[in-house]
């Protein structure tokens, strides 16, 4: 912190239980980020390197979008100046949201090589895992999706990202038809997207419960 004064958040490299590197720097999730993410597809992915999510960590100090918060330093100033997390999402994409805040003030987000955790992925919420990728995310998730989507792109992105969606399971699905096994999507994704899309300021239903 004291040698970037500019950066408002610094955030470790990890590894995970086997020492591999977990990506954990990224590009915003833009509604066409979901084309890329559901579609599975290199094309695409080249296609639109604007919009896809993976950010190299290759420069010697690499100044990403936003960090996932596994582990992150955040300057005092930036609570001052930002707040605290949003509480209206419980969990998932309440990192890139804070990131977005934080960039709109005008300071830097930096990646933080020399620093390294190990990340046990999926700990939390025994979803995320390598070994629950096809499992069914909790409503909570998706209900975080809606928002972060409602808060940064309005209702427009919102659908607009809900159809990128459905168009790249389609992609997605052809190539799975013609025999690409490797393609794979969590558990009634298809349904899911579209939770509280009519309603998207309903409260989260984990939190009412809370």
């Amino acid at each position: 912190m004291d040698a970037r004064p500019d950066a408002g958040l610094i955030g470790s490299a990890m590894v995970n239980s086997e020492g591999v590197h977990d990506d954990s720097a990224f590009h915003f999730i833009h509604p066409i980020t979901e084309l890329i993410r559901s579609a599975q597809t290199g094309v695409i992915s080249r296609l639109l390197p604007k919009f896809n999510p993976y950010f190299s960590v290759s420069e010697p100090v690499p100044e990403p979008d936003w960090l996932g918060f596994a582990c992150v330093l955040i300057r005092r100033e930036i609570i001052d100046q930002v707040g605290l997390l949003d509480d209206e999402i419980f969990m998932y994409f309440e990192d890139v949201d804070y990131c977005h805040r934080v960039k709109a003030m005008g300071w830097n987000i930096i990646y933080w090589k020399r620093s390294k955790i190990v990340h046990l992925l999926g700990g939390s919420s025994e979803f995320s895992g390598k070994e629950s990728t096809r499992k069914r995310a909790p409503r909570f998730y998706y209900e975080s999706r809606t928002r972060y989507f409602m808060k940064h792109y309005g209702y427009i992105g919102l659908v607009s990202a809900n159809i990128a969606w459905t168009l790249g399971r389609l992609i997605a699905l052809s190539r799975q038809l013609l025999g690409n096994k490797r393609i794979h999507h969590r558990e009634n994704a298809f349904s899911d997207i579209w939770i509280n899309f009519l309603n998207p300021y309903k409260r989260s239903t984990f939190l009412k419960e809370k």
